[in-house]
């Protein structure tokens, strides 16, 4: 499943640029596990 950590990263990336926070791995990755789940099922 590495590639889930690619697709975190990748994220990671895409959220900065749309909310232009940098949302690195300090506590966002609930944020960023809700944006993929949100992600997922468009």
């Amino acid at each position: 499943m590495s590639y889930i950590r690619v697709a975190l990263q990748y994220s990671d990336l895409i959220v900065t640029l749309i909310t232009g926070q940098h949302a690195e791995s300090k506590g966002d990755f609930q944020h960023l596990s809700t944006y993929m789940d949100n992600a997922l099922r468009r």
